[in-house]
């Protein structure tokens, strides 16, 4: 679904279609950290939905959890 999609590790950036957004992913040891941005609040949870499952369905051997926290929760 991605319109354009980097990688050079340990950072990474995917950009959607019809300017719904980015996601920037950074590995650290233990960790995945997937920041996405949106357009609007739609396209903010239309992106949420298209990233979780896509890491769910990916990952789900290796046990991996999505869990979504806004950046001021941080």
């Amino acid at each position: 679904m991605a319109s354009r999609a980097e990688w050079t590790p340990p950072e990474g950036r995917i950009e959607f279609p019809d300017d719904m957004g980015t996601c920037r992913i950074l590995t650290e040891p233990g960790h995945l950290i997937l920041t996405h941005q949106a357009t609007d609040p739609a396209s903010l949870g239309r992106l949420q939905q298209i990233i979780g499952s896509n890491v769910s369905r990916f990952a789900s051997r290796e046990g991996l959890n999505v869990e979504w926290a806004h950046q001021s929760d941080r």
